[in-house]
Formats: C-alpha cells, sequence, structure tokens
C-alpha cells in the first residue's frame, strides 16, 4: 500500500495509486486503512460513489475510522444534507475530541444551516484546538460577515492570510470585506493577489474592475472588465 500512497500523495497519479490500493485489497480484505485509502483516491478522481463505498467498508471493518466518518460527513455537506453530515461529523468528535478538522466541518454544515451559534462554537473549538487552521479562521470569518462584525470578520482573514497566504479564497474574502468597509484601495489590492493565484477566474477581474473604478481608475475597470468576458 505503500506505493498507492506514493502514487497518491506524491506524484498525483490516481490510476497507479488505484491500482496499488485494488492489489492491497485482495491480498488483505480486512485491512480497513487501504478501504480508507482506496476511497481518497476515488475522491481525487472525482467517483464520489466508489468512494463513499470504500469509506463505508473501512468503517465497518474498523468503526473507530475517524477520517472515513469525517469523509462521508463532509460530502453530504456539499450534497446539502445537512443533518446527515452533522451526524457524521459527531461520530468522528465522539471518537476523536481533538481534532480540528471535524468541529470546522461540523461548524460549516451548522453555518449552511442557519445555526450561527452552533457554527460559532465549533469554529473556536477548531481554532483552540489548533490555531494554525487556516480555514477555520476563515470560515469564522465569514461567520461575523453574517453577524454584521466586519472588523472582526477581517482579523480572522487576516489570521488566515498569515496562515496561508497561497490560498485565493482568504485573499477574495478580505477583498469583499474591505469592499463592504468602503475601503476599495485594499480591497483592489487584495483582489491583486487573489488573481494572482488564481488569474483564469473571471469573478476576480469584476470585482476588481468595480474597485479600481471607484476608485477613478476607468482604464485599469474597463482592463478588467474584459478580461472577465
Amino acid at each position: 500500500m505503500d506505493r498507492g500512497l506514493l502514487f497518491l500523495l506524491e506524484r498525483g497519479d490516481l490510476d497507479l495509486a488505484l491500482a496499488s490500493f485494488d492489489n492491497a485489497i485482495r491480498l488483505s480484505p480486512e485491512w480497513a486503512e487501504a478501504f480508507f485509502w482506496r476511497g481518497r483516491a476515488h475522491d481525487h478522481a472525482g467517483n464520489a460513489a466508489q468512494s463513499l463505498a470504500d469509506y463505508a467498508q473501512a468503517i465497518r471493518l474498523d468503526p473507530h475510522q475517524t477520517f472515513a466518518l469525517n469523509n462521508i460527513g463532509y460530502a453530504h455537506l456539499n450534497a446539502g444534507d445537512l443533518e446527515l453530515a452533522i451526524s457524521y461529523f459527531n461520530r468522528a468528535i465522539l471518537i476523536d475530541p481533538s481534532n480540528s478538522l471535524f468541529y470546522n466541518n461540523r461548524g460549516l454544515a451548522f453555518h449552511r444551516g442557519g445555526d450561527g451559534a452552533r457554527a460559532m462554537a465549533d469554529y473556536n473549538l477548531a481554532i483552540q484546538l489548533d490555531p494554525l487552521n487556516a480555514l477555520a479562521f476563515n470560515n469564522r470569518g465569514t461567520l461575523w460577515i453574517d453577524f454584521e462584525e466586519l472588523e472582526l470578520a477581517l482579523e480572522d482573514f487576516d489570521a488566515a492570510i498569515r496562515l496561508a497566504p497561497s490560498r485565493m479564497l482568504l485573499h477574495f474574502n478580505r477583498g469583499v470585506t474591505h469592499n463592504q468597509l468602503e475601503r476599495f484601495d485594499l480591497a483592489a489590492v487584495d483582489f491583486d493577489r487573489a488573481i494572482q493565484v488564481d488569474p483564469h477566474n473571471a469573478d476576480l477581474y469584476n470585482w476588481r474592475s468595480h474597485a479600481l473604478f471607484v476608485l477613478g481608475d476607468v482604464a485599469g475597470a474597463i482592463a478588467d472588465f474584459e478580461a472577465a468576458l
């Protein structure tokens, strides 16, 4: 199975990774870890049904497979089945109550379901358990926006960017917040940085175009508008 992990994690060769995990499962059909990692490979390949089946089998073989529980929960979160997602995150947390990721993901489910109080509690716990969790800071920042606490949102986006400066979404979220506060010069800088990370994202050019137009840079705004087309 080590070869499968090498192909998956270091080389990104999904076909070879899947073949290696298939072989590991043939040799050891009771090996939960092999099913979990084949599920991860299917996840990366966009094979949702196969990944869920492998995660479920990993859990049947080893009910303490917390990351399999988390990944099934995240799949249900993305599918909009928030109640089911929360139930899987709850199971993962019950087994490993010290894992920041599980609280962050359950917080996302509460957040999307409109339960801001529970979402905030989970994001706070996620950050307390792992102060390097950039996504938890980002998610809490977006929740502060929902609460109309834009300065607190900026503090969280600042923290997230310090931890993960190459993530486009963090710069975008901070830029949108500056935009809401009518700090268009700062918004334009954030959209600049987001575009550097993801230069083919049309929405980013639209946002920067608006900021530049308000700042009086009509030529730059037009150029961005045309780049977004």
